[in-house]
């Protein structure tokens, strides 16, 4: 006599939603990097001060080649989260094991930029000043202030989705590697 599989608890359900969200977050951030290339030759040389331009054009070589190899590995960290939430639905081990390490590998990751995070935007790291840009010093504190506050709840969710996902996938072994009999 056959029977089926029970189904999946909705945490790991939602386990795999968080990676698959999250890898298409990835995805997106890889594609920008991918494509920053064609925006490095739109900033004026002005911009970069008084450098040569030699110096500016081996600026922009240099840009354009981290761009490229933090976009590729962002797209290869993206397709491991799609593959593993879908791995996540189909119950295949290699997929919860995937998603755990990823997970893990999210956590610290995430924790180690959002400290990061936090000392640049309290002011421990210096911050290059756009003398020209037009904002007082008041507007530039308000940006800063505002652009923490989004950092922080954009390091926090993801924080968090890593570590529902992380605790979700070891509590639920026994729903993965199953075959119906």
């Amino acid at each position: 006599m056959a029977t089926t599989r029970p189904p999946l608890p909705g945490s790991v359900v939602g386990a795999a939603v968080v990676l698959l969200v999250l890898g298409l977050l990835t995805g997106l951030v890889a594609a920008v990097l991918l494509l920053s290339g064609s925006l490095y030759d739109q900033v004026p040389n002005s911009a970069f001060g008084n450098l040569t331009d030699d110096q500016i054009r081996q600026v922009r070589d240099f840009s354009r080649e981290i761009g490229v190899g933090f976009g590729v590995v962002a797209g290869l960290v993206a397709l491991g989260h799609l593959g593993a939430g879908v791995g996540i639905f189909r119950r295949a081990t290699w997929a919860r094991v995937l998603g755990m390490v990823l997970a893990g590998l999210g956590i610290v990751l995430t924790g180690l930029m959002s400290v990061a995070f936090l000392i640049a935007v309290s002011g421990g790291l210096p911050v290059t000043t756009v003398t020209n840009s037009g904002l007082t010093p008041e507007q530039m504190e308000q940006a800063m202030r505002i652009g923490a506050i989004f950092g922080l709840v954009v390091f926090g969710a993801s924080l968090l989705g890593y570590l529902f996902t992380l605790v979700a996938l070891i509590r639920n072994g026994r729903f993965f590697g199953q075959h119906v009999g």
